[in-house]
């Protein structure tokens, strides 16, 4: 995940998103990857009245976090009101981060999932079972270099009609992420600029 891209603390910033989120006993300070920014917090609970089909608010969405940090895209959808969320980080302390915030909020038993892995990987494709699913909704909060490769392969684990949330892209990268998006067919494709980071809204 692209960590400490914000500069903010955990606190500071996940203030944005009504959510509480601290390094716990993992002293994963550092996986925080701006996540926790209002700008990708705003790209989440935007997705719906931006012409997109899924919402975290919909009781029926099932929501996959690609690189998920700290959770905190993840929690704020579970207190949105999504049916269940699927949280995967290539970092194994970033998963026990993600355990200790979800502690620190609620209990949402059965409606979440972790797992370190990487998603291009075959290997961990066919070993995760979360990777084997389709999703309602998919949010990536990563380095455009990330993002731009995972724009090829990102389908596989979407619904037809699903959301892409995009978001921690610095602004001079956006027509590079804007171009990955459009090589790989998505539609209704939405830039919002918060300063020097800027977040992606498209369907599948």
């Amino acid at each position: 995940s692209d960590k400490g891209q914000t500069g903010k603390s955990d606190m500071e910033n996940s203030e944005n998103a009504g959510v509480r989120a601290e390094p716990g006993k993992s002293g994963n300070a550092g996986v925080l990857d701006g996540s926790e920014n209002s700008e990708n917090t705003n790209a989440l609970g935007g997705s719906e009245s931006r012409g997109n089909t899924g919402s975290p608010k919909s009781s029926d969405v099932h929501l996959l976090d690609v690189g998920c940090g700290s959770g905190i895209l993840g929690i704020t959808a579970l207190l949105m009101g999504a049916k269940k969320v699927s949280m995967i980080d290539i970092d194994t302390g970033a998963i026990d981060n993600v355990n200790e915030n979800i502690e620190l909020n609620n209990t949402f038993s059965g409606k979440y999932e972790t797992a370190a892995g990487d998603i291009f990987k075959k290997k961990d494709r066919e070993k995760l079972a979360m990777l084997s699913e389709k999703y309602d909704i998919v949010v990536a909060n990563i380095l455009a270099d990330v993002i731009i490769p995972l724009c090829d392969i990102i389908k596989e684990f979407m619904k037809e009609g699903a959301t892409f949330i995009t978001s921690g892209i610095l602004v001079e990268r956006k027509e590079d992420v804007r171009e990955a998006l459009i090589k790989n067919d998505f539609k209704d494709i939405i830039c919002n600029e918060d300063g020097e980071w800027c977040s992606f809204v498209c369907r599948a």
